[in-house]
């Protein structure tokens, strides 16, 4: 009697490690982009310069941006370009520079762009 086989699970399952760690960097880079907008718009608020309003928005926008779009990295939703348009704004700070150079790095690897691909 032969009894049926477990379905084998393939590498296209789940995404790769080196892409679960680019989702990682492209989440904490926009969660420290967010609290670096809010710690600047408090501390320029009544300024009242167009510049120290606009940047500090600016830097929470991006920072939602790569928070939400580092989530849908690991979902197959190939938004590596956006994300490294949007981490290039981040780059003024030195944290979120580190971490965005460290996440184009790790979502570049062949193992992530088969997992796009596929």
């Amino acid at each position: 009697m032969n009894l049926p086989q477990a379905p084998e699970l393939d590498e296209y399952h789940y995404p790769p490690r080196c892409l679960r760690a680019a989702g990682a960097l492209w989440i904490a880079s926009g969660v420290l982009l967010i609290l670096i907008g809010l710690a600047l718009f408090s501390q320029r608020i009544w300024a009242g310069l167009l510049f120290e309003l606009v940047l500090p928005i600016l830097l929470a926008s991006a920072g939602v941006y790569l928070w939400r779009r580092g989530l849908w990295l690991g979902r197959g939703a190939d938004a590596r370009t956006g994300l490294l348009v949007v981490g290039l704004l981040g780059c003024i700070t030195v944290w979120p520079a580190l971490l965005v150079a460290t996440a184009v790095v790790l979502q570049t690897r062949p193992a992530a762009d088969r997992w796009f691909t596929h």
